[in-house]
């Protein structure tokens, strides 16, 4: 009698401990050190959704001079909760990041030289997309300058380089992503036979996105702007409804804010504040969503910062112009992140740009299955 209790009680004991370890792995949140909260507490619990906001170019300076030719006015980002700055280096860290790497470190938590498209030594990436897809999430891409550009692609396709544009197209086309919107109509509208083989709705306008229901969706216009009807806060609000219905399985969205970037290699002021506030609104639908949702993790964040924009202190709305960019190229400043939703508070306040896809692999409890390269190349001469 008295073995068998023993044994019963040490088959008790191993299963509470069994249990214990599935728990930690479901709520699946990183460790968080040093992490600053400037709102309500967020629900650790897995997300179901999670809209990826990229605002290519902007940084901690373009954001303050928003503020302030806003009179002020907070933007929807700056009330969520969760804040802090993200390192934009490449795997050659000497030299500023372009589009490209940086967006391939956050979407496949990889370092990897400039100019490639979610490949590494020829070898394709698996992508936060791509997880989702195999977990049967649906997928959507969004973006202000065409789709085949160096952000969408990485979340879209695998290239050597971003500059393999048809080879960019070919994975796009053929990658069963359930929406895609952005620039591009002048290269797609040869392959819109070929996008309908595929099960893709290939639409044009503003009224033929309006007026589609459609489970598949591929929308490139000739141009988007912060005043075309199609607005990139109206494509993220179509996107949102699209793949939030009659989905229980939820959706990753990715969506950028690619002409801040312009603007600021430009050096126009003005019209980086114009995108930036565009971006902000498509933000503030992301939020809306995900308040009401109570299910969605919102990640708001940069590739790089764009311009050297320097700010002078205490500056005013009079202060502002063209003068303040110190270059027309990308750098290596630190940027800003903001996460609201579930798992938001497991973030730190200095993160690299790979652990960007480490939290969203976290908030929907995948597994990461492949290596990861999230070192530097260290071009110190051989002792």
């Amino acid at each position: 009698m008295y073995p068998y209790k023993s044994i019963r009680l040490k088959t008790i004991f191993i299963l509470l401990i069994a249990a214990s370890f599935v728990y930690s792995l479901c709520a699946c949140t990183p460790q968080a050190d040093g992490q600053r909260e400037v709102g309500g507490k967020e629900n650790a619990a897995a997300a179901k959704n999670i809209i990826l906001l990229i605002g290519d170019g902007m940084g901690f300076e373009q954001i303050e001079a928003g503020r302030i030719y806003n009179d002020k006015k907070p933007f929807a980002m700056d009330g969520m909760p969760y804040q802090g700055s993200v390192i934009t280096n490449a795997y050659i860290k000497e030299i500023p990041t372009d589009s490209a790497a940086a967006a391939t470190a956050l979407a496949t938590g990889n370092k990897v030289v400039h100019y490639s498209v979610a490949m590494r030594d020829g070898i394709p990436l698996k992508s936060i997309t791509e997880y989702s897809m195999d977990a049967g999430k649906k997928t959507g891409i969004v973006a202000t300058k065409d789709i085949t550009d160096a952000t969408p692609a990485a979340f879209s396709s695998h290239a050597p380089s971003r500059s393999n544009e048809e080879e960019i197209m070919t994975c796009q086309i053929n990658s069963n992503i359930d929406l895609f919107m952005g620039q591009g109509k002048s290269k797609f509208d040869p392959y819109a036979g070929l996008l309908t083989s595929k099960g893709y709705t290939y639409v044009n306008t503003k009224a033929e996105l309006e007026a589609c229901d459609a489970a598949k969706i591929f929308a490139t216009f000739d141009f988007i702007s912060p005043q075309s009807e199609h607005s990139l806060s109206y494509l993220t609000r179509k996107a949102i409804d699209i793949l939030s219905k009659e989905n229980e399985k939820g959706f990753f969205l990715m969506v950028e804010g690619s002409k801040i970037d312009s603007a600021c290699h430009a050096n126009n002021l003005e019209e980086m504040i114009a995108e930036l506030n565009a971006f902000d609104q498509a933000a503030a639908v992301a939020l809306d969503f995900a308040v009401e949702d109570k299910n969605t993790l919102v990640i708001v964040v940069a590739d790089h910062e764009t311009g050297d924009l320097i700010l002078p202190p205490d500056a005013g709305k009079q202060d502002l112009n063209n003068q303040l960019f110190h270059t027309g190229a990308h750098t290596s400043k630190k940027v800003p992140y903001f996460a609201y939703g579930p798992t938001a508070d497991s973030f730190s306040q200095e993160i690299e740009n790979t652990e960007i896809f480490v939290h969203m692999m976290s908030a929907f409890c995948f597994e990461i299955t492949e290596s990861r390269e999230t070192g530097y190349l260290n071009l110190s001469p051989a002792a």
